[in-house]
């Protein structure tokens, strides 16, 4: 196989694609050839066959580790086709980026990144980077024999800034676990959708109502093999229980001990789908045991998607958290979308016939309102939503995920107009995959396509 196409391979969201550009830019300028996806893919060609041409003609990669990737199932392909190359060719290297906290992703716990979170120190942070590809060590002193200028300002704060339907939406779960002996509350998410500045706003308002040392978030760990010993002595760290609790016995009696002695405890459970299935399981029964056990004493919000709430209908009645409430993340609104808008553009403006055409070509689905918008942002004068929304990568990836698990049970599903009523759990198993996939949608009380647009990039994919 021919590996001499790119020095370098960029992984990355598109969230953050001036950053992104710049980079490309100062690896240029090392003396590097790029891929870049904007620069690389040929007009015609495959979306995706382009880029694992991409993955397979690199000499080594950066991954551009922002949030964003934790929901992204193509950049966790993308890695783990780096990965295999990696294992394979001890010279091939693999180097991920930071902007602030390391993403919770498995492949990035025992790799050394490179901190770009400081723009002042953007040489220095180069300068190792550039090491890395090399494999040698940075040393004390940062050095670049070329000149590039600073990097642009990231948007994170910008970006991940709450819109007024999310505001309404964190308002109203924070009253629904309010009362005393309120049962667990699954919070769900489909397809690739922001969740920090939610659980953000939950986390304070939480912190404001019970108090600070009253609030603990969760989050289990990646768990791959790991054994349960490891698994809930995790959870019990996460909650300071002081204790060993290799078990779930262990970690109930302790969480219990804990709340015998004090106020009221906020609980968010936040990244379920991170344990795989046997540990999700266990940890869905020990969250229903600890709220009937303590239910005055315990509100519980999970955060999550299709294996969340595979835990409350997968089984019917005998499932770990039947007895669960349910809201799911709202659709964005034309206040929201003008919000993203303002946030990215705040010298432009976008008005209400523009906001209304950009709804009726997404379909609402919010990942596509989102890459509009940045491609909007991007300084084109006419938005072009129809055209951008058959572009948007995301979609693309969608489907080609979906595709790899009966794909003739997909084309089928293309040929329908509805797919039952609406609910979180379709009972036909394919309607459910695309559901949770985000390419489906309520109306008139049916479950039904997003866009046609959709449902052609399906065609496609499926051909």
């Amino acid at each position: 196989m021919n590996h001499a196409g790119y020095d370098v391979f960029i992984s990355h969201k598109s969230e953050y694609k001036p950053w992104v550009i710049w980079l490309a830019e100062a690896l240029k300028a090392s003396g590097r050839s790029v891929f870049l996806d904007i620069w690389n893919l040929i007009p015609g060609e495959n979306w995706l066959d382009g880029l694992h041409r991409g993955v397979q003609k690199c000499r080594s990669a950066v991954l551009v580790a922002t949030p964003e990737v934790v929901n992204s199932g193509w950049v966790r392909d993308e890695y783990n086709a780096l990965k295999r190359r990696r294992e394979s060719e001890p010279d091939f290297k693999l180097i991920p980026l930071v902007f602030g906290d390391l993403p919770d992703l498995p492949f990035l716990g025992n790799i050394q990144s490179v901190d770009f979170r400081d723009p002042a120190h953007y040489r220095n942070s180069l300068h190792k980077l550039l090491c890395g590809l090399e494999g040698r060590e940075p040393g004390a002193l940062a050095s670049l024999d070329f000149d590039i200028a600073p990097p642009p300002a990231m948007k994170q704060a910008r970006a991940a800034a709450i819109t007024p339907g999310e505001h309404q939406f964190t308002d109203r779960i924070m009253t629904r676990l309010r009362p005393a002996g309120v049962q667990p509350m699954m919070i769900t998410s489909r397809g690739q959708r922001h969740q920090g500045a939610v659980i953000a706003r939950l986390l304070k308002s939480a912190r404001g109502e019970y108090g600070e040392d009253r609030v603990i978030q969760l989050s289990p760990p990646f768990a791959g093999q790991l054994d349960g010993a490891v698994f809930f002595n995790d959870l019990g760290r996460q909650c300071q229980l002081g204790a060993e609790t290799p078990t779930s016995v262990a970690f109930i009696a302790a969480l219990e001990s804990r709340l015998r002695s004090s106020a009221p405890l906020f609980l968010l459970v936040t990244g379920f789908e991170n344990a795989n299935a046997q540990h999700r399981a266990e940890l869905a029964a020990t969250l229903r045991s600890l709220s009937e056990n303590q239910p005055y004493k315990l509100r519980i919000a999970l955060v999550g998607g299709r294996r969340l709430v595979e835990q409350r209908h997968a089984t019917g009645y005998l499932s770990f958290l039947s007895n669960a409430t349910l809201d799911e993340w709202p659709d964005p609104t034309p206040a929201d979308i003008l919000a993203w808008q303002q946030a990215s553009t705040p010298d432009a403006t976008i008005d209400d016939d523009q906001i209304a055409r950009l709804l009726q070509f997404s379909g609402g689905h919010s990942g596509l309102v989102r890459y509009c918008l940045e491609r909007y942002a991007s300084g084109s004068d006419i938005p072009a939503w129809q055209a951008w929304c058959y572009a948007c990568p995301e979609i693309w990836e969608t489907w080609s995920h979906l595709a790899g698990d009966d794909p003739d049970a997909l084309r089928a599903c293309l040929e329908r107009e509805r797919f039952g009523p609406a609910q979180p759990w379709p009972h036909n198993a394919t309607a459910r995959r695309l559901y949770w996939a985000d390419l489906l949608k309520a109306q008139d009380g049916q479950l039904v396509w997003r866009t046609e647009n959709l449902r052609q990039i399906g065609r496609e994919v499926l051909a």
